[in-house]
């Protein structure tokens, strides 16, 4: 699964100390262009005030989940201790 489609803030990432520069959307990105290449590796490609994200194949197969009323997502190739 690599689509990933959502209901929120966007495009770029978002974290409770920075979500107002996001505006209200439906977006629409690959799991890699979720990804934000700092220089130090650290925390990244959050979403907030989300109310619903699906991640797919290409089929449309895949997870759908909702907020109630909002929840935050991030989605990537590889653990946080990674």
């Amino acid at each position: 699964m690599d689509l990933v489609k959502w209901y929120g803030r966007g495009p770029g990432e978002s974290y409770s100390d920075s979500k107002e520069a996001g505006r209200f959307g439906v977006y629409k990105k690959s799991v890699d262009g979720l990804f934000t290449p700092y220089i130090y590796p650290q925390e990244n490609g959050n979403r907030t005030d989300v109310r619903w994200v699906s991640i797919t194949d290409g089929a449309g197969i895949g997870l759908l989940a909702a907020g109630a009323p909002t929840l935050e997502f991030s989605a990537r190739r590889y653990t946080d201790s990674d």
